[in-house]
């Protein structure tokens, strides 16, 4: 007889570093455990980016699909600000990249949201309402969701029926945590069951050591980290006009001359929407200074970067969590909900504070100068507690099945 299944699922259907990073954690610590299980990566469709580093994935459909998830399985949602994501928002984040970021604007002016979140759903012919809000009580006899450091720190936006079915979720499973106290206070906080715990990339130095990074390193990621001078990880989403970016570039390059600061273009988000490498090649081509313009690379690569680079600087959560789990300085650019929900909920004070483009080169000169070891013990807390987190979502997994 077949062992039961841990599904991890989640957003690693698509290109974006952080939503990639999940299933390859937590299979590591199911691996870890010595027990005979092999976690499956499931997405909303099958995918295999393998290549990059990350797991291929199974789609919806298939987890979906009559005996594929035996008794004692458990569907494990892998992580991300995923509470309050809607099926045409994930739907659009999987269009092809040459076309996407149009069809995703077209459709959108033409067609109500909230028919579109229904016609994915038929679509998919999913059982439950949200698409990571699996209901426990709509699958088949034996099944548990578990739901591991999940975010939705924008869910008071959503209306009251999707909050009431997020809460639901979280309340049948036998197993829930969220990352950031915006979220936690949003479902119900210590008179709920819902445990805080930071996102599971803050315990990636125990999956991924940085000497291990460095030595699996593809040779041009090598060659930059044992470049001559110290550099800069900077990234940027593809909502920033022109005349921002410029102003971006100029500091960029002050760095280069004032400081003697390599600086490396990292763009972290590839699909649909996100888009990161417009916003870094408009930069590149603005500035008066040589700087390193990299495109996909492989997660590890990434990784590797951002632990060992001086400073981190950018719009990307997952980013700032690697750079933050490493030990190195970080700044985040802009005010994104998650990554101030995050921020003010695992960072010491002085870090919350965005870089502004106006004055980036000072700021990010300023955090690169902070005492390593300042930031090492910092960081080693959020690790433990996010280590704690996965070890006893694997352990109760485990436990059912």
């Amino acid at each position: 007889m077949s062992r039961p299944t841990i599904a991890i699922y989640g957003a690693a259907d698509r290109f974006n570093y952080g939503d990639l990073l999940f299933p390859l954690i937590l299979k590591k610590a199911f691996r870890r455990t010595g027990e005979n299980v092999d976690p499956v990566a499931v997405g909303i469709k099958g995918s295999d980016l393998s290549r990059y580093g990350a797991l291929p994935t199974r789609g919806l459909s298939w987890m979906l699909e009559p005996g594929n998830l035996k008794p004692g399985s458990s569907i494990v949602v892998a992580g991300g600000e995923l509470l309050a994501a809607g099926w045409w928002q994930l739907l659009s984040h999987l269009f092809p990249r040459l076309i996407g970021d149009a069809c995703q604007a077209i459709i959108s002016r033409c067609i109500k949201e909230s028919s579109l979140d229904t016609l994915g759903r038929k679509l998919f012919k999913c059982p439950w309402e949200i698409p990571f809000a699996p209901d426990s009580n709509r699958l088949e006899k034996g099944i548990s969701v578990a739901f591991n450091a999940v975010g939705g720190s924008n869910l008071s936006q959503c209306n009251q029926a999707w909050i009431n079915n997020v809460l639901d979720a979280l309340q049948g499973a036998s197993y829930a945590s969220v990352r950031d106290r915006i979220t936690y206070d949003l479902v119900g906080g210590e008179s709920s069951e819902t445990r805080l715990v930071p996102d599971s990339a803050a315990a990636l130095p125990d999956f991924f050591p940085a000497a291990e990074l460095e030595k699996t390193a593809s040779p041009k990621i090598r060659k930059i980290l044992k470049g001559p001078s110290p550099f800069i990880c900077f990234q940027l989403h593809r909502y920033f006009k022109t005349s921002k970016l410029r102003k971006f570039a100029a500091q960029l390059d002050i760095l280069q001359q004032q400081e003697g600061f390599r600086i490396v273009l990292l763009p972290i988000g590839h699909a649909t929407g996100h888009s990161d490498y417009r916003s870094l090649r408009k930069i590149r081509n603005a500035m008066q200074q040589p700087c390193e313009l990299l495109g996909r690379i492989k997660l590890m690569d990434t990784m590797a970067l951002l632990s060992q680079c001086s400073v981190y600087a950018g719009t990307s959560l997952h980013g700032l969590i690697t750079a933050m789990s490493y030990g190195r300085p970080y700044a985040t650019i802009g005010k994104a909900p998650k990554c101030q929900a995050f921020l003010k909920t695992w960072c010491p004070q002085q870090w919350h504070t965005p870089a502004r483009a106006k004055n980036l080169a000072h700021t990010l000169a300023q955090r690169a100068a902070t005492p390593a070891g300042t930031l090492e013990a910092d960081a080693l807390k959020t690790r433990k507690a996010a280590l704690s987190g996965i070890e006893l979502l694997v352990h109760q997994a485990i436990d059912r099945a």
